[in-house]
């Protein structure tokens, strides 16, 4: 029987790793705040669709005729209750990226949906903390809510484990 031999596993970026290997550029995912943005938009589904149902059943038991036979009023209230839960996602979710690593020329941020943002190497020296949350039933651990400063001038707000980037800042640079 031959001596098992070491696997390599090819990134996107070309690069190759051993599976268990921690590289500077390794992907970090971001855990805290992907549980802290799933938790919140799962509380505010379960609110959006306690208001849609109660509107609803009113609506359906008022004896009176109007919206009860309405297609179109039920069409515009449907859609803006689905407005109001794409909009509740944008603020959760797709805020929490699915983690980042650091890169020779600054810092790259996988964001929801598969879109990679790249960042400059300074965004992390120049990273601002908007608000904190302590841990507990929305987070298993404490986040922060930060903006970085994109390339463009613009900036970027990720709910993020606390620490999360001055963890990765900390990793030499591949």
């Amino acid at each position: 029987m031959a001596p098992p031999r070491t696997v390599r596993i090819a990134r996107r970026d070309g690069s190759a790793t051993t599976p268990g290997e921690r590289t500077a550029s390794a992907f970090v995912a971001n855990t805290a705040g992907s549980a802290r943005a799933g938790r919140l938009l799962l509380l505010f589904m379960a609110a959006l669709g306690v208001i849609y149902l109660a509107f609803a059943g009113l609506t359906i038991a008022n004896p009176l005729p109007g919206v009860r036979d309405n297609l179109y009023a039920w069409g515009a209230f449907t859609l803006v209750a689905l407005l109001l839960a794409l909009w509740g996602w944008s603020i959760t979710l797709a805020r929490a990226p699915v983690g980042a690593r650091k890169a020779r020329d600054g810092l790259v941020v996988r964001e929801r949906g598969g879109s990679v943002r790249r960042f400059e190497a300074r965004a992390l020296d120049e990273l601002h903390v908007v608000q904190r949350y302590p841990n507990g039933l929305l987070a298993p651990a404490p986040t922060a809510l930060v903006e970085l400063r994109t390339p463009e001038g613009g900036k970027r707000t990720y709910l993020v484990g606390d620490g999360f980037f001055e963890d990765i800042r900390s990793t030499p640079a591949p």
